[in-house]
């Protein structure tokens, strides 16, 4: 009997029997070239959020000491998640020049962009 999902798709296939594009996702058989094309602006998200934290860290009422140490740390973190996102972007829309102009276009990847939704009307 045939596997519902395809002919290349049925269990117990081994990696070199893998010929969907999408099991090359689901088993990690997948270039760093590949993952960069995928990195959205969505990973913005990750310096918001720990920028935050540390926002929060150092507007936190019940001091003691070695907080600002920790504040100190995640703000260091977070600059580092800043710069290795936007080397990250900044090397996708160089090997792939049309992406650019496609992340604002996309329906789910224009939410996260710097231009997000409609443009403003004057």
């Amino acid at each position: 009997m045939e596997d519902p999902k395809g002919p290349y798709l049925y269990r117990g296939a081994t990696n070199d029997e893998l010929r969907d594009p999408k099991d090359r996702f689901l088993k990690g058989q997948v270039s760093i070239r590949e993952r960069i094309r995928h990195f959205t602006w969505a990973w913005y998200a990750l310096t918001m959020s720990t920028g935050g934290f540390a926002l929060l860290l150092s507007a936190t009422p019940y001091r003691f000491r070695g907080l600002d140490t920790i504040g100190e740390v995640v703000f260091i973190l977070d600059m580092t998640f800043f710069v290795c996102i936007s080397a990250a972007i900044t090397t996708r829309f160089i090997l792939f020049p049309a992406t650019l102009k496609k992340s604002f276009s996309h329906n789910t990847e224009r939410l996260s962009s710097p231009r997000s939704g409609s443009p403003s009307r004057i």
